[in-house]
């Protein structure tokens, strides 16, 4: 009797080792599981996005379903697991999928899915030269080399750099609507800035450099690189210009007033030329002043710092004789880069 108990348990013993084993051990070996990691390919917005979740085990086929959490807005999850879509807004976006099998058993993991924002294209200010003339008032645009899927919204910096004889600041630089900053957007699909108004940029009176430096983002994200755009504008050092000239007569004599603005803060020489009628026959005389060291003394004073290069000159004159037989003046100032254009005055 003792025998035939102990060939029973060797009998047993040999079938397990044959390859029978327990039943629990046969439904792990089978159990469901998802195999996609939790950390999903990027997405891009605007852009067409399909991501296949896969899992294992179980009794195929499998149904799929967003059980908590969400998907980014455009993006939606398939009964057959797959995630596709083109994405409408950027983010970090983490849910939780399940998988059912065809015997009920499910499984589910927490899953993230960040949509970034495509490359930014390059953006530029177009419309004005690298080199333009002073006291002008310009326009200009701001351009991207295509178009992007969101709002782009930026701010356009002026600084100035002047490059004077007399160096100084010339406070007229900015741009039309007043500052030195102005803000910008470019719509959602389109290539050019919308604006309010049309802006323009007044260049001044004073030699220099232009800096206009742009900062823009979209979507809440800084989109300015490293080395933020910037366009730079060159007012060049030039002759003298004359706005206006006129006279005043008074006291046994006259003065003559001359306005006008010099890109380096330079003026070296003023002539006059002065148109007689004596006894019948017209005859010219004229009279060359050296100004240097009195415009040096204008433009190195505090005062001249607000009007950037203009002036008001005022040169006096006495008469010996009649003051009628003067009938005009003419005027031409210069500095080392060469003389102005004649304005005349009637007496």
């Amino acid at each position: 009797m003792r025998r035939c108990a102990l060939a029973m348990v060797l009998w047993l013993f040999v079938a397990a080792a044959d390859g029978l084993v327990p039943s629990s051990l046969a439904d792990e070996s089978s159990a469901l599981v998802i195999e996609t990691a939790a950390s999903l390919p990027w997405a891009t917005l605007a852009q067409p996005y399909s991501e296949a979740l896969s899992a294992s085990g179980g009794a195929p086929p499998y149904a799929w379903a967003l059980v908590s959490g969400s998907l980014p807005p455009g993006i939606t999850l398939s009964s057959g697991g797959v995630i596709s879509g083109t994405p409408e807004r950027a983010g970090a976006y983490y849910f939780t999928a399940s998988v059912q099998d065809a015997a009920g058993a499910t499984a589910s993991r927490s899953f993230g899915l960040v949509v970034a924002l495509p490359p930014t294209p390059a953006i530029s200010i177009t419309g004005v030269a690298d080199s333009v003339s002073p006291a002008e008032q310009l326009a200009f645009d701001i351009r991207l080399s295509s178009s992007y899927p969101l709002d782009i919204t930026g701010t356009v910096t002026l600084t100035f750099e002047p490059d004077a004889v007399n160096p100084s600041d010339d406070p007229s630089v900015q741009f039309s609507s007043g500052g030195r900053a102005i803000d910008f957007m470019i719509p959602a699909g389109e290539l050019s800035a919308r604006w309010l108004s049309p802006p323009t940029l007044q260049t001044g009176t004073v030699a220099g450099k232009i800096r206009l430096r742009l900062a823009y983002s979209a979507g809440g994200v800084n989109l300015t690189p490293a080395i933020a755009p910037v366009r730079t504008i060159t007012v060049s050092r030039s002759m003298p210009q004359i706005r206006s000239v006129r006279v005043i007569k008074g006291g046994g004599g006259f003065q003559v007033v001359v306005t006008g603005f010099s890109t380096p803060r330079q003026v070296t020489q003023a002539k006059f030329e002065f148109k007689t009628n004596l006894t019948g026959s017209y005859q010219t005389l004229s009279s060359t002043v050296n100004v240097e060291n009195a415009f040096n003394q204008w433009y190195k004073g505090e005062a001249s710092q607000q009007f950037g290069s203009a002036f008001v000159y005022t040169q006096p004159f006495t008469v010996q004789g009649n003051l009628g037989d003067i009938t005009s003046v003419s005027v031409t100032l210069s500095n080392v880069h060469g003389g102005s254009s004649s304005v005349s005055a009637d007496f």
